[in-house]
């Protein structure tokens, strides 16, 4: 029941999922079905094949550029009327051709007039073409400069003000530099002091361990030690091997470290104060032979301080009601678990 209730959050997650993903099928096939229907309606109002949907999208496209093809030469039309209109202005096609050829006449009658020969200008129109560009890149030109230097101008500070600026700045870089010195020196001694620490500790660490190694581990591991630097724990047996704590078994390095806890407790203790020890299913993987040693070790742990320890084996409870006598210990059996109801 335990490991089907860890599994609810992670199911209703996943139906949390599955049901977004049918909603967004649901939601992609109505798309598809509008955008068929869409599709099919363009169709018949473009007068296209629709026997079938290949020969309605192809039919689309060629109509499309048919269709492209016509809006770009109606626009082309549509800007050489606007220009005609322009040239004509008040006047009419027929008007502007007289006109032509009375300047063409006088011209004529100018240049027989003078001496040698006069070229007139091939292509008036290309001329003020180019020249209304260039008018324009220059009016462009000059816009930008304008924008650049207003811009500049709000951008750019007073020399006052960069220069209260740069001894602010100059001020809080001298803090920056004092506090990184601080902090420099405090490292070292923080570095220093836990050094100093490490190697006050770690004789006492190994000591406790060696007492009572020996028996939560049926002697299997008989001596330790604690590197002063990293207070890393080392562990040798009968074959005077060393393991490191966090390498051996489980159960053994639980063992381990429950046994470092509660030297810490009593060397970090203030003088004059107890420190209880609260312990949370600390046999759970300990072998019936380990876990006897390990209450065993508790309970003479007991005789200086408080010890409180939560346990659910049967095993812990047998040793509890045979070994624990009032008035000094004390065992407190709760009621038994709470049906789980879905």
């Amino acid at each position: 029941m335990a490991a089907a209730a860890s599994r609810r959050a992670d199911l209703e997650a996943r139906l949390v999922d599955r049901e977004g993903a049918e909603a967004s099928a649901a939601e992609a096939r109505k798309q598809v079905a509008s955008a068929r229907e869409a599709l099919l309606e363009s169709a018949d109002h473009c007068g296209v094949d629709a026997s079938s949907e290949n020969g309605i999208v192809d039919g689309l496209e060629q109509w499309l550029a048919a269709r492209s093809g016509r809006l770009i030469e109606d626009e082309q039309h549509r800007q050489k009327w606007t220009e005609l209109q322009t040239l004509l202005g008040d006047e009419t096609v027929a008007s502007l051709a007289a006109r032509v050829q009375k300047l063409q006449s006088e011209a004529q009658r100018v240049a027989e007039g003078l001496s040698g020969s006069i070229e007139l200008e091939p292509d008036l129109n290309s001329q003020r073409t180019n020249l209304e560009s260039a008018v324009q890149n220059a009016r462009q030109a000059a816009d930008n400069a304008v924008g650049m230097a207003r811009e500049r101008r709000r951008v750019v500070p007073l020399v006052a003000d960069a220069e209260e600026s740069v001894a602010r700045a100059d001020a809080d870089l001298e803090a920056i530099r004092q506090l990184d010195a601080i902090l420099e020196r405090t490292r070292e001694f923080l570095a220093r002091a836990q050094d100093r620490v490490h190697r006050d500790i770690a004789p006492i660490l190994a000591a406790g361990l060696d007492k009572w190694l020996p028996i939560v581990t049926n002697s299997r591991y008989t001596l330790a030690i604690v590197d002063p630097e990293t207070l890393d724990v080392q562990v040798s047996g009968s074959d005077c091997h060393l393991h490191y704590a966090h390498r051996l078994s489980h159960g053994t390095a639980e063992q381990a470290y429950l046994l470092l806890r509660a030297i810490m407790a009593r060397h970090l203790t203030k003088p004059g104060e107890i420190c209880p020890l609260v312990l949370d299913d600390v046999t759970a993987h300990c072998d019936p032979q380990r876990q006897l040693a390990v209450l065993e070790v508790l309970h003479e742990i007991s005789l200086e301080r408080q010890v409180i320890l939560f346990a659910q084996e049967d095993g812990v409870l047998e040793w509890a009601r045979a070994k624990l006598m009032a008035p000094r210990d004390h065992v407190v059996e709760l009621d038994g678990p709470v049906p789980f109801i879905s």
